[in-house]
């Protein structure tokens, strides 16, 4: 239950941001703030071969909606030099 409401509060905070941009939501954008709510909370958790399995049913859930993660770009950011410093391989997917 805790992960249901974790991804529902997410979900609530990004409308408030959409509504507060003044968008008007409609059936589209609802779903793409469900799916990132879902993903932000589940994807993590995940292996990378799981991972494609879930996207997968995700895609089936949510026909015709393009999947997109919640922007993070400062955290990205701070990653993405961290592995460049370490000389790591930098896989887009997994930051």
């Amino acid at each position: 239950m805790r992960a249901q409401k974790t991804i529902i509060s997410t979900a609530g905070q990004l409308v408030q941001q959409e509504l507060k941009k003044g968008r008007k939501l409609n059936y589209d954008a609802e779903a793409l703030i469900l799916i990132k709510s879902i993903r932000v909370n589940t994807i993590s958790k995940l292996t990378f071969d799981d991972s494609s399995l879930y996207e997968a049913l995700q895609n089936d859930m949510f026909p015709g909606i393009k999947a997109e993660d919640i922007a993070m770009e400062e955290l990205t950011n701070a990653i993405t030099k961290v592995v460049e410093e370490l000389k790591l391989e930098n896989i887009e997917k997994q930051v």
